[in-house]
């Protein structure tokens, strides 16, 4: 004789659970981090890839002498070929993006480092996004979402039931808003790369 598990009768409970842990990971995300960290795509500021002519550097080294000059920046160490170099890659945040600005960083960025460092410090490139264009690409990327789950809903709707639709989009919609309430406690960047990997969970949560 099979023995029957009743998983569903826990399924109200786990639902209620699982809306309270996303409403407090969007509280704690507004009220102790102050929303999202934007990455450079979705926020206005200027990234440099830079390389310093010496070797046993690390990135909290790097943010130990830039945090009295910036505020917002985040830097990452990048894996070289060179072992007798450090090779790092830098975001700075800021409202005002012109060329201006970037120039200033570069001499911020150069002075500061090779002072601390004893050695030179080499741009390789740079580039920054306005503050108008970062706004548009956040309005798209989102309404990008919304679209897909437009589509899925009229698809799903046409070959099988509206009940399956509906049922479907809101699992869907759970599964999102849980991704996003994790990226904004645990203060994940947020970039191109991660609305990528939202479409690439809208389509395994529809399996």
């Amino acid at each position: 004789m099979q023995k029957v598990f009743n998983f569903l009768k826990y399924g109200t409970k786990v639902i209620m659970f699982s809306i309270c842990v996303i409403f407090l990971g969007f509280i704690y995300t507004f009220m102790y981090h102050g929303g999202y960290n934007w990455g450079i795509d979705f926020s206005s500021g200027v990234s440099i890839n830079f390389i310093i002519d010496k070797t046993g550097i690390k990135d909290y080294d790097v943010k130990r002498v830039l945090s009295s000059v910036y505020n917002t920046f985040d830097v990452k160490e990048i894996i070289s070929s060179d072992a007798s170099k450090s090779h790092f890659s830098i975001i700075v945040k800021s409202d005002v993006t012109d060329y201006a600005l970037k120039k200033e960083i570069h001499s911020t960025l150069s002075d500061k480092l090779n002072t601390a460092f004893g050695a030179d410090v080499e741009i390789l490139d740079s580039y920054f996004i306005d503050s108008n264009f970062s706004s548009i690409l956040r309005t798209k990327s989102i309404l990008l979402v919304c679209l897909t789950f437009v589509l899925i809903l009229i698809y799903v709707a046409l070959r099988f039931r509206l009940s399956y639709a509906v049922s479907s989009i809101c699992a869907t919609v759970h599964d999102i808003l849980f991704v996003v309430a994790f990226l904004g406690v645990f203060r994940i960047e947020i970039n191109s790369s991660i609305v990528v990997s939202i479409l690439t969970i809208i389509g395994y949560s529809l399996k």
